[in-house]
């Protein structure tokens, strides 16, 4: 998977551009300083996604993916939408504070990306040799159990799985965010 990267306007076209060679880790790390990257700067999420079904929600999947934590956390947590609940998951996931993960995908139930997530991760398991086995349709508990394993100590494929599984949830919540309505 990648993004399509035409589709989006320059500013978010340039910070994406910035990240293809590097992904969004299993764990959250702090980053130093306070300004925010280039391009964001007195921009509110309609300038940044015009026409996009999810403005506010795909602003919190790209300060999400800029390792923003903070301000993506506390951006989510503000919006009232299944999306919004779906970002404030992967945050928590990230932090790492599983249960709350969890607390906050029960809040998104059933999204419409799960059937492309659901393949993309069967292609992704398929590749690795793990020991994880995907139900019939996708499971973001599972995802979470998932996480936490690898990033507690799990070999190097499940490492390697868990990421790649979790940048293509990031890509597809985001164009689901940024995509027009």
């Amino acid at each position: 998977m990648s993004l399509q990267l035409s589709s989006f306007p320059e500013p978010v076209r340039d910070m994406l551009a910035g990240l293809t060679n590097s992904p969004l880790p299993l764990i959250h790390t702090t980053i130093e300083g306070d300004a925010k990257p280039a391009g964001l700067e007195g921009k509110s999420a309609p300038h940044l996604f015009p026409g996009a079904r999810y403005p506010r929600e795909a602003l919190s999947g790209l300060l999400l993916r800029l390792n923003r934590w903070e301000e993506s956390h506390e951006l989510s947590q503000a919006l009232n939408t299944i999306e919004g609940s779906y970002w404030h998951g992967i945050a928590h996931r990230l932090e790492p504070d599983y249960g709350n993960a969890s607390y906050w995908f029960r809040r998104v139930g059933r999204h419409p990306i799960f059937p492309r997530l659901q393949a993309a991760a069967a292609h992704i398991v398929g590749a690795q040799s793990t020991p994880w086995r995907l139900k019939e349709e996708w499971d973001p508990f599972l995802f979470i159990q998932w996480c936490e394993e690898a990033s507690g100590g799990g070999d190097a494929s499940q490492v390697k799985a868990a990421t790649a599984i979790q940048n293509a949830e990031w890509e597809l919540l985001f164009e689901w965010c940024a995509g027009p309505i």
